[in-house]
This record gives C-alpha cells, sequence and structure tokens, in this order.
C-alpha cells in the first residue's frame, strides 16, 4: 500500500488492513469509555428524552411527513432515535454506542476514501479523526446524531463515486457504483444537510488529480447541487423561522455593508479557531466565549485577510507546490461554510464558534497530517505513531468524561468560559430544583449581568428564563411581590413564556385580579410555540377552579380538551 513506510517495523499504521480496522475500532470506543456511561445532556430532552415522535408508527410518519414536527427537518436521523427507543427505550448508553459505532465507521470510510485517491498516510488519518479530542463533542452527545449519521453517509457516498472512476476523464463509469453515491448522498442530507458540498468536493478532487473536471461531471453534479441546495435552503427557512435564528439579535449592522463585514471578521476569526483548536485541542468548550466583533477595527480585518491571503497565495502558487494544497484548503474552508456565519445558525447567538461545526471538516486535516507523518524520519516515526495514539486516546477519553450529565458538562464550561450566561442559568435551575436558593440566586443575577453586557438590551426567547427562575425563588421566599416582578421582566424579553405567564397569573388570581390572571392565559395559550398545548389551559382551569371560580375554568377545560383531540388526530 501506497502508506507503508516500512515492512520491518511493527507501528499499528504498518499491520495488516484487517489487524489496522479492529485496532482502529476497539481505540475509538476506548476512548469514548466514558461517554458510553454518560447520561443526557442540553437539546438532548427535544431531541430523545422528550420526544414523543419516537413513541409510535405515527410519530415515524410524522418525522417524515410533517417538515414542522421536529427541531429540524433530519429525518433519518430522528428515524434513528425512533429505531433506537423501539429497541432499548430512554436508556442512554444505546444510543451512545450507536454515536461512537457511526464515529468509528466515519474513520474506517475515510480511510478507504483516502486510499482510493492513493494519498499517503491515510491509516494515519483515520486513526487521527477517530481519536482526535475535538470530535468528542459530535460523539458524546447524542442530540449530535446529525453529525454523525451523515458523515459517514456522505464519506461512503464519496467513495461510491471514486470508486465509479465517474470523475477519471476517459474512464467507463461503473454505473451501479454512481447510483450508489447518488442514494448515499441523498441519505446524507436527510440526516444533516450540511453535507450539501459534496458534490463540489468530487469536482475539486477531479481537478487537483486531473487538471480538469470532465465534462460529464460538470453536466452530472448539476442535479446533485439542486438537491442539495434545496434541503440547505429548507434547513435555512427552519433555522429561521422555526429555531429562531432571526430577529434584531442576528442584524449585526444598520447598512448592508456594514452587516457584510461584520459577518466576513466572524468567519475569518472563526477559520483561524478551527484550525488551531485542531492542532492544540486546549481547551475545549461547550460554550465557547462569543467574540466582541468591531468591524472598524483594522486588527480585527487581520483574521480574513489572512484565510483570503492564504487561498489566493496557494493558487498562484499551485505550478509549483501542485494543485493538491489549494484544494485542500478550499475544501475545508468550504466545508465550513454552513456555520461561518454568512447565514443565520441559532446557536450564534451564544457563540460564534462551536467543536461539531467542524466535524466534517475535520477530516480533509486529518488528510493532511497523515501526509506529513509520512515524511518523518522512518527511525522516528514509529514511536512518534505510537506516542500519538497513546495522545489522543487520553486526550479523548479525558473530554468524553465532560459530557457525563448536564451538570459536568456546565461546570466544566465555567471553569474555561467564566461569563457563559448559559452555564450559570442551567447550573441555576439545578440547584434552585434542590433548593439552593442562595447560590442559585447568585448564578441568576449573574447570568443577566453576563446577557446585559453580551447583547446590549436586546431580546430572545431564551433571555427571560433566568427571570422566570428569580421568580420562582421569590415565590419560595414568599415575596409575591418580588415574583410578579421577575415573571413581568421574563414575559418582556420572551412573550411566549408560558411558564412565566403562568405563574404570574396565579399571581394575580390569588390577589384577585381574575381578569388579568385570564388575560395573561389567553396571551400565553395564543403564542405560535403554544398553539398546540394541552396543558397550559388545563392548568388554567384547575387553578380558577381550586380558588373559586368554576365558571370561568370550564372554557379551559373545554379548549384543552378540544387541543388533546387536535393532537391526537395530528
Amino acid at each position: 500500500m501506497t502508506d507503508e513506510l516500512d515492512d520491518g517495523r511493527r507501528a499499528i499504521f504498518t499491520a495488516r488492513p484487517m489487524v489496522r480496522l479492529v485496532a482502529l475500532v476497539l481505540l475509538t470506543f476506548l476512548a469514548y469509555l466514558p461517554a458510553l456511561r454518560a447520561g443526557y445532556i442540553w437539546d438532548d430532552d427535544a431531541y430523545v428524552t422528550e420526544n414523543v415522535l419516537l413513541h409510535d408508527a405515527h410519530g415515524l410518519s410524522r418525522i417524515w411527513f410533517d417538515i414542522g414536527a421536529t427541531p429540524q427537518y433530519y429525518p433519518l436521523t430522528f428515524t434513528s432515535f425512533w429505531l433506537e427507543y423501539q429497541a432499548w427505550g430512554l436508556k442512554p448508553a444505546g444510543y451512545h454506542v450507536v454515536n461512537v459505532a457511526l464515529h468509528a465507521a466515519g474513520a474506517v470510510l475515510l480511510v478507504g476514501v483516502l486510499l482510493r485517491l492513493g494519498v499517503r498516510g491515510a491509516w494515519v488519518a483515520g486513526f487521527v479523526f477517530a481519536l482526535h479530542p475535538v470530535m468528542v463533542e459530535s460523539v458524546a452527545w447524542i442530540t449530535e446524531r446529525k453529525n454523525t449519521l451523515s458523515l459517514a453517509l456522505a464519506l461512503g457516498s464519496l467513495l461510491c463515486f471514486l470508486q465509479s472512476r465517474w470523475i477519471e476523464p476517459g474512464e467507463s463509469t461503473q454505473r451501479r457504483w454512481l447510483a450508489g453515491g447518488a442514494v448515499l448522498y441523498g441519505l446524507a442530507l436527510l440526516s444533516k444537510t450540511v453535507v450539501a458540498p459534496l458534490p463540489l468536493v468530487l469536482m475539486l478532487i477531479g481537478y487537483a488529480k486531473f487538471g480538469r473536471v470532465p465534462k460529464r461531471v460538470m453536466l452530472g453534479v448539476l442535479p446533485l447541487l439542486t438537491v442539495g441546495a434545496s434541503m440547505g435552503l429548507l434547513t435555512a427557512g427552519i433555522e429561521r423561522t422555526s429555531v429562531g435564528a432571526s430577529g434584531g439579535e442576528f442584524r449585526y449592522a444598520d447598512t448592508l455593508i456594514g452587516e457584510a463585514g461584520y459577518r466576513t471578521i466572524v468567519a475569518g476569526r472563526a477559520v483561524l479557531f478551527y484550525v488551531s483548536k485542531l492542532v492544540v485541542p486546549y481547551p475545549l468548550v461547550f460554550n465557547y466565549p462569543r467574540w466582541e466583533i468591531d468591524v472598524g477595527s483594522v486588527t480585527q480585518w487581520l483574521a480574513p485577510m489572512t484565510v483570503l491571503g492564504l487561498t489566493v497565495g496557494l493558487f498562484v502558487a499551485r505550478e509549483r507546490l501542485g494543485r493538491w494544497p489549494v484544494v485542500v484548503w478550499v475544501t475545508y474552508c468550504g466545508l465550513l461554510f454552513p456555520a461561518l456565519g454568512f447565514v443565520n445558525v441559532f446557536p450564534h447567538l451564544y457563540s460564534w464558534v462551536a467543536d461539531h461545526f467542524q466535524y466534517h471538516a475535520a477530516p480533509v486535516f486529518c488528510a493532511v497530517v497523515g501526509v506529513l507523518f509520512t515524511r518523518i524520519p522512518r527511525a522516528v516515526a514509529s514511536s512518534l505513531g505510537v506516542l500519538g495514539l497513546v495522545v489522543l486516546t487520553g486526550l479523548t477519553y479525558a473530554q468524553a468524561g465532560h459530557y457525563k450529565d448536564v451538570e459536568t458538562i456546565w461546570r466544566h464550561t465555567l471553569l474555561h468560559n467564566p461569563r457563559s450566561w448559559l452555564a450559570d442559568t442551567t447550573l441555576g435551575t439545578i440547584e434552585a430544583s434542590r433548593g439552593q436558593y442562595d447560590v442559585a440566586e447568585m448564578r441568576f443575577n449573574r447570568s443577566i449581568k453576563w446577557m446585559k453586557a453580551q447583547y446590549r438590551g436586546q431580546k430572545d426567547a431564551g433571555f427571560g428564563l433566568p427571570y422566570y427562575q428569580l421568580g420562582v425563588i421569590a415565590e419560595a421566599r414568599d415575596d409575591p411581590a418580588l415574583a410578579e416582578r421577575q415573571y413581568r421582566a421574563a414575559i418582556d424579553l420572551d412573550p411566549s413564556h408560558g411558564p412565566a405567564r403562568h405563574n404570574l397569573a396565579v399571581l394575580l388570581l390569588v390577589s384577585g385580579r381574575v381578569d388579568e390572571a385570564e388575560a395573561q392565559w389567553t396571551e400565553a395559550t395564543q403564542a405560535p410555540a403554544m398553539r398546540f398545548n394541552a396543558d397550559l389551559p388545563r392548568r388554567a382551569g384547575m387553578a380558577l377552579q381550586q380558588l373559586g371560580h368554576p365558571d370561568r375554568a370550564d372554557k379551559w377545560f373545554k379548549l384543552a380538551d378540544e387541543r388533546t383531540r387536535q393532537a391526537s388526530e395530528n
């Protein structure tokens, strides 16, 4: 094989292919042992634990045919969760095992793609990808099944396309492989649409290998790109309308030029950030600090200018360096593009970057590492390879341990990002549920402080939570006046905050302001996010009934029954 360095060495990278494959899979599972024993964390409720669509065949139908039924339209990802729920219910170990298995499969497929391309160090690249700690967020976080599944399918698709000889000028195309590549590409899109640029990657590979892309490929990728672009636009639309990636907090300047400049700086800094984390994976944080962007700062333009300069420089030097360096760099940046800030992505509300955003681009970096490894003197390569495996396995093992549960991941976040209002709000909620009101109150107030500093008066649904929790604490301390102020503050930031409106309504009801209480329940039940909710009107009816207003309670019970019926019909 092209990546064998020395027949006499005993390094794992030069063992028989089956030995390498088994070693890769076993080391991957060893590195992720802490994840296999972990539970659920952030967003896993919406995707798994509280997702009623996983319970029956009707839910499976809605996963595929009701675009708004799931947080994003990734039906194959949610189908995998549906199948697992039927197999082992809500036991988290099974979901973690599947995620790790998909990650290992992705590493094996990466090796296959690189071997097919004749890239030296293919097995090294596979091991680096499997064991690099940057991948932990995608693998140890159940919600990121969309990453592990879509990448494995995308790499399988790429391998099929390469096997078909479609991009090789003058070669006869093997149609069965071509068809397999198209099918796997479609399945990858149904897992996560970030894989949409795959046809462009094929064209770049063709250019790098042969200096041109055959006309049949130029024409053939058009339908693939059309499907990919359509799915990408659908995802972007859902991100804006359903997930919430729109509004004032996603406008960064008053002019189009200013907006473009702002997003360009974010993108340039993000690209360099991701490269730096691959080179030096410390610290790796679940919620990184959100950068302050200043379009008028010359120094902040250094990042996008560096990215642009490197791209132009590699292109100009392609006759001397070859075509591969510029193709590799453009491919890496292109696979990062969906998460660079040019299009609205809801998590950018909390941070411009996240480890899972570069899961699909990271294999490109790993391939470069594999090539560079083959250029190390033979006398030291074997020992360095073994040391590298030990270090990467240890780093990934340690990082996976931070994903044990919600509390562990957010406490680790605060160690490296003490201004994470998300961490303080989440931990405060946990502590308040335990009756630790003093420390919880401190966290919520600190969370509000960081939010005000970061967003400067902007409003968003997520910002109301610490105020709501402070209201709950005030009620527990028998201070209804303070509780009312906190609930109203939460509602001001998030008019659709059902729990805050309900708690405020109960306070108003107790104080005899019945009409005001019902007005709060009306606002809450009419909010778009609550239009199918039957629990809130039922709780309103129960409160009215218990506090001496059975005549008013009747209409709320009827509304709850109607919504329950509608839910069963849908």
